[in-house]
């Protein structure tokens, strides 16, 4: 199960993601298939509106991946707290 935001995880294989709109406002719209590489970190952001789907910030971008995939190649990262 993906923790709650803000998590932070570690990829430790690509996972494929849709880059989402920066504002607002355009958050729900699609800007396209992007490959995230493993070794990345990337913060739950909460979930996405559609089904299955999980969004998170790589980059400072927002991006939607199947929570499935966050699950299965991911490690959540050591808490600084």
């Amino acid at each position: 199960m993906v923790a709650p935001h803000p998590a932070m995880y570690v990829l430790e294989a690509p996972v494929s993601a849709v880059k989402l709109g920066d504002t607002v406002e355009s958050r729900r719209q699609s800007c396209g298939i992007t490959t995230i590489p493993a070794g990345s970190a990337v913060q739950v952001d909460g979930n996405s509106t559609l089904s299955g789907l999980i969004d998170v910030l790589w980059d400072g971008k927002a991006y939607a991946l199947f929570s499935v995939d966050l699950e299965n190649r991911a490690t959540m990262a050591a808490s600084d707290e």
